[in-house]
C-alpha cells in the first residue's frame, strides 16, 4: 500500500508542471482478473491422478502508469501489480528517425491473444517474448529498427560448477543487437520481424580454457484483416535461446558436456483465426508448437498449446473474454510423457 501510495504521489508530481505547459499527461490503469478451473492430467501431477483446481487472481500484468508528450519529446512511465517498473523510456523524433532511450519492449515481442495466465499469448509455447528491456533504439521513417538491448548471460547447463573450479568468469563485451522492421507489406497486411544476437564468454584466467556462448533468434509475425476474418501467422528459430533471455517450455538453454559448449535449436510458431461477430464480439480459435534439439540429447523435446475464446466488450474500459484451453508438454529430452492441462474459465478487464 505504501509503495502504491509513492507511485500516485510521483506521478502527480511529475504531473504538476505540465498543467501551465504546451504538454500532455495522461495517466491510464489496468486491472485484469483470471478465474479459471484448470485440470491437470496424472503425467503432469506426478501422482497418477488427475486433479482439478479453481485458480482466482489479480493479474501480474496489471499496471498503473502515465504518458508524456511535448512536441517531438515523449515518455511513458509504469508500474505492475506488485509497484515494479513495467516501462520507464523517452523517446526523441530527430526528423529521419526516433531514438529511444530506457525500459521498453524489444522487437522480439511477438506473441498470441491468448489470455489465460497473466496473458501467456502461447509465449514459451510456441511465440516468443524478451519482454522489456533496457535499450537505445533507433526506429528509421521506413520502419527500420537497430537496437542495442541489455545483454543477458544465462549460465549453460552443468557448466557452472566446472568453471567455478576453473577459477573462470563470465565476460560480457557486447549488448545484445537487435535489427527488425515494422510495417505494411499489403492492404490489411502488417508484418513485424526482428533478428537478435547475443553472446558473452567464459574466460579462464588459470588455464586458457575459454567457451564462446552464442545466442540468436530470428522471428516473424503476420498480422491480417479481411473483415470480418483476421488471422494471425508467426514463426521463429533460435540457438541457445534460453541464453538469449527468452523462455519456453522445452529445453533451450545450451549444455557443457564436461568437454564443450554444445548449442541447442529451437523453433516454433503459432496460428490464429478470428471471426467479428461484431463491433463488440470477437471470437478466435488458436494452435501453438515449439520444438528444441540438440546432439546432447536422444529425443526432440516438444510442446503445445490450444484455445478458444470469445472476447466481448461489454462497454467502454470493460471486457470480458471467456475461454476453454489446452497445454500439452507433450515429450521431454529423455522421451518422457510430461502431461497436460486443460482449462476452462474466464479473464475480467478493466481498463481506466
Amino acid at each position: 500500500m505504501k509503495q502504491t501510495i509513492i507511485i500516485t504521489l510521483a506521478l502527480l508530481a511529475l504531473a504538476a508542471p505540465l498543467a501551465h505547459a504546451q504538454a500532455s499527461f495522461s495517466p491510464y490503469g489496468s486491472v485484469r482478473t483470471g478465474i479459471w478451473y484448470e485440470n491437470e492430467d496424472e503425467d503432469l501431477t506426478g501422482t497418477g491422478e488427475s486433479r482439478l483446481n479453481l485458480n482466482y487472481y489479480l493479474q501480474s500484468n496489471s499496471r498503473f502508469g502515465a504518458r508524456f508528450r511535448d512536441g517531438v519529446k515523449q515518455g511513458r512511465v509504469e508500474f505492475g501489480r506488485d509497484g515494479g517498473i513495467r516501462h520507464l523510456w523517452a523517446s526523441y523524433d530527430m526528423g529521419p528517425y526516433t531514438i529511444i532511450i530506457g525500459q521498453a519492449e524489444t522487437m522480439l515481442t511477438q506473441k498470441g491473444s491468448q489470455v489465460f495466465g497473466s496473458e501467456n499469448n502461447f509465449v514459451g509455447w510456441g511465440a516468443i517474448d524478451n519482454s522489456r528491456r533496457w535499450q537505445a533504439r533507433f526506429d528509421l521513417e521506413n520502419g527500420v529498427s537497430v537496437a542495442f538491448v541489455q545483454p543477458d548471460d544465462t549460465d549453460v547447463i552443468d557448466a557452472l560448477d566446472y568453471y567455478e573450479e576453473l577459477d573462470q568468469d563470465k565476460v560480457v563485451l557486447l549488448p545484445k543487437i537487435n535489427l527488425g522492421y515494422s510495417g505494411a507489406v499489403a492492404d490489411n497486411i502488417n508484418m513485424s520481424a526482428a533478428l537478435g544476437l547475443n553472446m558473452y564468454d567464459y574466460d579462464d584466467a588459470a588455464g586458457g580454457h575459454d567457451e564462446a556462448v552464442m545466442s540468436y533468434v530470428l522471428g516473424a509475425i503476420f498480422d491480417m484483416d479481411f473483415n470480418p476474418l483476421t488471422l494471425k501467422l508467426h514463426a521463429n528459430i533460435g540457438q541457445n535461446t534460453g541464453n538469449y533471455g527468452l523462455g519456453a517450455q522445452t529445453y533451450n538453454v545450451a549444455v557443457w558436456n564436461g568437454e564443450e559448449v554444445i548449442d541447442v535449436i529451437t523453433m516454433g510458431g503459432f496460428g490464429e483465426l478470428g471471426y467479428r461477430m461484431n463491433d463488440d464480439v470477437l471470437l478466435t480459435f488458436g494452435a501453438s508448437y515449439i520444438m528444441s534439439e540438440s546432439d546432447h540429447y536422444d529425443e526432440t523435446d516438444t510442446a503445445m498449446a490450444a484455445f478458444g475464446q470469445l472476447r466481448y466488450q461489454v462497454a467502454n474500459g470493460f471486457r470480458i473474454t471467456p475461454e476453454i484451453g489446452l497445454q500439452n508438454r507433450m515429450q521431454d529430452a529423455d522421451g518422457n510423457d510430461q502431461g497436460s492441462l486443460l482449462y476452462l474459465g474466464t479473464q475480467l478487464r478493466m481498463d481506466f
